[in-house]
């Protein structure tokens, strides 16, 4: 991993774990923008994005995670959760009321 990405990602992942998805969706995004394919880094942005109920960018992450997890049991998972997530917003969750 790129250095200067793997410092953005600790500090987004520091963030994430104190509540602050807010700040933590700025540098996970920042920690993308520098190294694209940290699927790790993805699948916490989507995490972030789901948990301020921001579900359909939480979808289109959680679907690109699919595409560069190595992992095939989680990649089966994100896809599953891509599906809920659909269905989530088609029932209007994450809309501003």
């Amino acid at each position: 991993m790129d250095p200067v990405a793997e410092r953005v990602f600790e500090f987004a992942l520091r963030a994430y774990h104190n509540g602050d998805v807010e700040t933590a969706v700025e540098y996970f995004s920042k920690s993308l923008n520098i190294e694209a394919t940290n699927w790790q880094c993805r699948f916490y942005l989507a995490m972030s994005y789901y948990r301020s109920a921001r579900v359909s960018e939480a979808a289109n992450e959680f679907a690109s995670i699919s595409d560069l997890c190595p992992d095939r049991d989680l990649r089966a998972k994100a896809s599953a959760f891509v599906s809920n997530l659909h269905s989530t917003v088609s029932q209007g969750y994450g809309k501003s009321a």
